[in-house]
């Protein structure tokens, strides 16, 4: 574990921009460089998002795991992002990160590191990110007692996390497309949340 700590901090003097860490020890976020053979054993990656434009048996895709989960969906303004590549990505995620599939279970796994790439890894793979901390930030609200909701336990905004990622992450910028989307889904998570709290005071 040592040796792969000691690649990992290399790598990312030597690409700084090749992948970052979002979600601690699980998510990671970066550009198609970083999936390869040797990076996915140097970082430990055990499971691979793949966001792309093109279609999944392009040979010009790097080579797809059967564990892996592959998104096509283009970095335009006007490509949908909430219909299909959120809730899979989500979904995904949601399996890996917990013990039992339907995600009821909030003990992490600790075995599991995801890469979460596009080309670039600047607006697709940080917008898909985003979306998925926003719901695992509700989540956790949701799972909450009466009283953590009480003491002021709120969901991270989209803007929030945007921030958070930028910090580790300079170049994330999702496209505005995608922003007003995830706008979108913010709200929608928002309402989720206070209606439940709202339930729970009652």
């Amino acid at each position: 574990m040592a040796h792969d700590a000691q690649s990992a901090a290399v790598f990312q003097q030597v690409h700084p921009n090749l992948v970052d860490e979002v979600v601690k020890e699980f998510l990671y976020v970066g550009c198609r460089s970083a999936n390869t053979p040797l990076y996915r054993k140097s970082l430990g990656f055990t499971h691979v998002i793949q966001v792309s434009s093109r279609e999944r048996d392009d040979p010009a895709n790097p080579p797809i795991q059967q564990q892996d989960l592959f998104i096509q969906l283009m970095d335009d303004e006007e490509a949908d992002l909430l219909s299909h590549a959120v809730p899979a990505v989500i979904q995904y995620l949601d399996r890996l990160r917990y013990s039992n599939s339907d995600g009821d279970d909030e003990e992490h796994r600790a075995d599991v590191r995801v890469l979460l790439h596009c080309d670039a890894g600047v607006s697709r793979s940080v917008s898909l990110a985003i979306a998925y901390m926003m719901y695992d930030s509700v989540k956790t609200c949701n799972s909450g007692s009466t009283d953590s909701v009480a003491s002021g336990m709120v969901p991270f905004s989209y803007r929030r996390i945007l921030q958070l990622i930028q910090s580790c992450r300079p170049i994330a910028q999702p496209n505005e497309g995608f922003a007003q989307q995830l706008e979108k889904y913010e709200q929608i998570l928002i309402n989720t949340w206070q209606g439940r709290k709202e339930g729970k005071k009652n």
